[in-house]
């Protein structure tokens, strides 16, 4: 069923065949090496990382009804990478997920416009460099999508975005 064996299916119940490593010398040429420091799904799967495969949680997260979701995870359990995951799948990337579980399912693959700030990139020491970080990044968004927004508020400027 999977042509892409970094892409385990989380929706089965994990066996054996999930291998992690640092990849060691010597370590066989099959084991896979972690995903350590990676926060976007297209280096996890170019780099072949091992990944499990949350793809059909996203498909049902997008195609579900429900209007918001709230994602409450520990630290360091993988919110970032769903968020990118989900950004790419809503981008229209279908090839990046080729032997994922979405690839091959009934996902009509749209492209749509995607907001997708990144906190750990805007300057936070001061609330004022942190407003002029939100305005920077949305500003960017908006040239990204050929968008001209106005405002001077963080407020405004994604009001007008959206």
């Amino acid at each position: 069923m999977r042509s892409n064996p970094s892409c385990y299916n989380v929706q089965q119940p994990v066996t054996s065949r999930m291998c992690f490593s640092t990849k060691a010398l010597g370590d066989p040429p099959d084991v896979k090496k972690l995903p350590i420091g990676k926060q976007t799904i297209r280096k996890v799967l170019e780099e072949n990382c091992a990944y499990a495969d949350k793809t059909g949680f996203a498909e049902r997260l997008i195609t579900s009804s429900t209007e918001h979701y709230f994602l409450s995870r520990p630290r360091r359990f993988g919110k970032s990478l769903f968020l990118d995951t989900l950004k790419e799948i809503l981008e229209g990337n279908k090839e990046l997920f080729k032997g994922c579980h979405i690839y091959n399912g009934d996902y009509n693959w749209e492209k749509y416009p995607v907001i997708y700030l990144d906190f750990s990139q805007i300057s936070n020491r001061t609330p004022e460099s942190f407003e002029i970080g939100i305005n920077e990044a949305l500003e960017k968004i908006a040239r990204s999508q050929k968008v001209s927004i106005i405002g001077s508020s963080p407020q405004a400027l994604l009001s007008s975005l959206v």
